[in-house]
């Protein structure tokens, strides 16, 4: 059934989806009332941009949606492409719209020549300024999918944000003032996300020189074989005092013993429903793991039952719903992943909005829960077509201080 969607319906979808919104472009610019050789150079870049993104298209169903990372396929054809389809559909709606509301224009013009016998030269004119400014307009909002889609895809590559944050805990003690805890999340290695990319995070982390490094899940997006590109690009990636990881729901979706295996095999402390003590500066500190809440069995009691809450917890749950059932054993700070941060949204007035918002309160930066704190970050990496709008990608350095002083 998949492959039936994948290489039959929804090729077939695009394609008439492409001719019509081809045939609308030719009508639309036929309506600029152009220079004739203007008018033909226009129509004519238009034909060879549809040919071009048939053809992208063709050969991404040949190659199965992945080259293998070969630059040259994922930055002249699949990523044009993706940003192309998306714009296709916005701009098919707006096409819709457009129609509609000529339609309605046109109607009301004739309702108006039918009550008036004679209509002059003048306003003629001026009905044809209005349409062709009509016209113009439209060509503007067309290419506002274009661009808005091109940025995200720029952002998605971007260097990932270094977020530096200095949270209180209570009654931390003064020998783990300053401790720092470096996070990264949602890697999703796949065909966008590369071994090079991933070693230019290993890369930035290192440069922070984090006293623990946790990694909140989803190493991978969906496939096995980029479980061990996921691991070479962490290969060298370090902290003083360890490295931790959890699993997220596309760890499992794709082989949650392989990323358990490989990731071990390179130093990652994989925490899964389980917890680990560390000693620094004399003093214990909890590092705990709870297993995912969409598709691995969280179990809490499991998870704090070697733990002595009298000691500072850190938990990583890639999930943050999880928050509000673990901040009723007054876990210190807990760190999720998961979200992207709504990794495609707005900004209004101050604040982000996106369609994560309607699943989840959770959907970045910090929270707090009587004495539990929540940290949400962005990740690196994406989920779907590979774009981020107000989200960029993000290392999060976290500075602990103690609020009773």
């Amino acid at each position: 059934m998949f492959r039936l969607i994948a290489f039959i319906i929804l090729p077939f979808a695009l394609l008439s989806l492409q001719w019509v919104l081809y045939s609308k472009s030719v009508k639309f610019i036929r309506e600029l009332k152009l220079e004739v050789g203007k008018e033909k150079n226009l129509i004519n870049s238009s034909r060879g941009i549809f040919v071009y993104f048939i053809a992208a298209a063709l050969v991404t169903l040949i190659l199965g949606f992945d080259s293998g990372g070969v630059a040259a396929y994922k930055y002249m054809i699949f990523y044009p492409l993706i940003i192309w389809v998306i714009s296709s559909f916005v701009i098919s709606l707006f096409f819709i719209f457009r129609d509609i509301v000529m339609y309605l224009i046109r109607t009301f013009i004739r309702i108006i020549n039918i009550q008036k016998r004679s209509i002059s030269k003048v306003e003629l004119e001026e009905r044809r300024k209005f349409l062709k400014a009509g016209s113009l307009t439209s060509f503007g909002i067309v290419t506002l999918p274009l661009t808005t889609f091109g940025y995200a895809a720029i952002a998605a590559k971007s260097e990932p944000i270094i977020e530096r944050i200095d949270l209180e805990l209570n009654s931390l003690p003064d020998s783990l003032r300053g401790l720092k805890i470096v996070q990264i999340s949602d890697l999703h290695a796949n065909q966008f996300t590369g071994q090079k990319d991933v070693e230019r995070v290993t890369e930035l982390v290192n440069r922070e020189e984090p006293d623990i490094l946790v990694i909140t899940g989803d190493f991978v997006s969906n496939s096995p074989k980029y479980i061990p590109i996921c691991a070479e690009g962490l290969r060298n990636i370090s902290a003083k005092y360890g490295v931790f990881g959890c699993l997220g729901n596309h760890d499992y979706y794709t082989d949650p013993v392989g990323v358990r295996n490989q990731m071990g095999a390179i130093g990652i402390n994989l925490l899964v429903n389980s917890s680990v003590n560390l000693e620094i500066n004399g003093t214990k500190i909890i590092v705990a793991g709870i297993d995912d809440l969409w598709v691995g069995k969280p179990d809490y009691d499991a998870t704090f039952r070697a733990v002595d809450f009298s000691s500072p917890l850190i938990l990583m749950s890639h999930n943050p719903d999880t928050f509000p059932t673990i901040a009723r054993y007054d876990v210190d700070l807990t760190l999720s992943g998961h979200t992207h941060g709504g990794q495609l949204g707005l900004k209004l007035l101050g604040n982000h909005y996106s369609f994560v918002n309607l699943v989840t309160p959770f959907v970045r930066g910090e929270f707090s829960i009587g004495n539990s704190k929540l940290y949400v970050n962005r990740g690196i990496g994406t989920v779907g077509p590979p774009l981020r709008l107000n989200s960029p990608p993000e290392i999060t350095v976290i500075t602990l201080n103690n609020r009773n002083n």
